[in-house]
């Protein structure tokens, strides 16, 4: 990886809060990517996330934001840790900022209710 390159995890829940810890231990850079911007900032400042995994300290590589095209753009993979019934409307946002040379990992589990896709 160069070093404008980096990981991309979006979802800033439970499970998308330890992919991109675990990713971050390692050395790269994270920016983790989360729709609220009150608890970004509390992330970042407390260097956890008290919401959904309060004692689990997180790595200095990891940068929390809500800003999708900041995470997304120049991210080698892309994390999807997104609860089901909101991918289809988060990766209609992304897409602007997603390229082919991506690679997409999707943790997502579910369905939609409306369309059982």
């Amino acid at each position: 990886m160069s070093q404008s390159t980096h990981i991309a995890v979006l979802g800033g829940g439970s499970f998308g809060t330890v992919i991109a810890n675990m990713v971050a231990e390692k050395g790269l850079p994270v920016r983790f990517w989360m729709r609220d911007a009150a608890r970004v900032k509390q992330v970042n400042a407390e260097r956890c996330n008290p919401r959904y995994v309060p004692d689990y300290p997180l790595a200095e590589s990891l940068e929390a934001t809500a800003d999708l095209k900041y995470a997304l753009q120049g991210a080698e993979v892309v994390f999807i840790s997104i609860p089901s019934h909101a991918f289809r409307s988060v990766l209609r946002q992304a897409v602007e900022w997603l390229n082919p040379e991506q690679l997409l990992i999707s943790t997502t589990k579910g369905i939609e209710m409306e369309s059982f896709s």
